[in-house]
C-alpha cells in the first residue's frame, strides 16, 4: 500500500465523517460538493499533506491545449500548473473526486470512467467516487472496480454521524473488496486518521516539496 495512497483514503474519510449534518445529506450536488472541499481542505491540512503548494481545489476546468483530457472534475488536490504545458500540467496532481447524491448504475459508472481518465492522462495516483446517501445493496451489482487507483465511497448518515461503504481493489490480481466501516471509521484494512495525523507530515512535506521542485523546473522561462 503506497504511503501516499493510504494518507489520502484517510483524509478522506475523514472528510466525510466530518460532513454530517442532516441538511448537507439534502442539499444539492453542488452544496454538499462545497461542504466537503472544506472539510478536504481541513484533514488534508492536519495531515500535513498542503504543503509545498498543494491545494484543494473545486470544478478546475481542463484546457485542451495544455491536457490530455477536457474532463472536469468536482474536486482535485493539486499544485496549480506553473507552467503553460502539457508536461506541467501533469506534475503535482495528488487526488481527483467525482460526486453524485444517490447515483445509479448508469451516472455511477460514467464517472468511475472519468475517474479512469483522470488518473490516467493527468497522472493522478487516486481517484475517488463519492455517492451520497447510496447503500451498499444498490449499489453491489454495479460498481465492478477494474484500475487500483480507483476507490469508491458512499456516506449516509446514520443518527447523527456518518457511516459509509468503501470499494477498492487489493493485492498482487487486484481482487475488489468492499468494507462497511463503523461509525468510528475505523477500518480493518486502512489505517485511521488518527494514528497518521502525527506521522504523515514529515514525508508528506518531502514527497509534495520533491512534486513541488519538478513543477518549478518546468515553468517556461518569462
Amino acid at each position: 500500500m503506497r504511503g501516499v495512497v493510504k494518507w489520502t483514503v484517510a483524509a478522506t474519510v475523514e472528510a466525510l465523517r466530518r460532513v454530517n449534518t442532516p441538511a448537507y445529506f439534502r442539499a444539492s450536488e453542488r452544496g454538499y460538493q462545497g461542504w466537503l472541499a472544506t472539510a478536504l481542505e481541513s484533514a488534508y491540512g492536519q495531515m500535513g499533506l498542503l504543503e509545498g503548494g498543494l491545494i484543494v481545489e473545486q470544478e478546475n476546468q481542463k484546457i485542451s491545449a495544455f491536457h490530455s483530457s477536457t474532463d472536469r472534475p468536482d474536486i482535485i488536490v493539486h499544485i496549480p500548473r506553473l507552467a503553460d504545458t502539457v508536461r506541467a500540467a501533469k506534475q503535482g496532481n495528488l487526488a481527483v473526486y467525482e460526486l453524485k447524491m444517490n447515483a445509479g448504475r448508469s451516472d455511477g459508472r460514467k464517472d468511475i470512467q472519468k475517474l479512469e481518465r483522470l488518473t490516467s492522462e493527468m497522472r493522478y495516483p487516486v481517484g475517488f467516487f463519492v455517492n451520497v446517501g447510496a447503500t451498499r445493496i444498490a449499489m453491489q451489482d454495479w460498481v465492478h472496480l477494474t484500475d487500483e487507483r480507483i476507490h469508491v465511497l458512499a456516506p449516509r448518515l446514520a443518527e447523527s454521524s456518518v457511516e459509509l461503504d468503501h470499494w477498492w481493489l487489493d493485492g498482487p490480481r487486484n481482487k475488489q473488496r468492499v468494507e462497511t466501516l463503523p461509525l468510528d471509521g475505523r477500518s480493518s484494512t486502512w489505517p485511521a486518521f488518527e494514528d497518521l495525523v502525527q506521522s504523515a507530515p514529515s514525508s508528506s512535506r518531502r514527497w509534495t516539496q520533491r512534486v513541488h521542485r519538478h513543477s518549478v523546473a518546468h515553468r517556461r522561462a518569462p
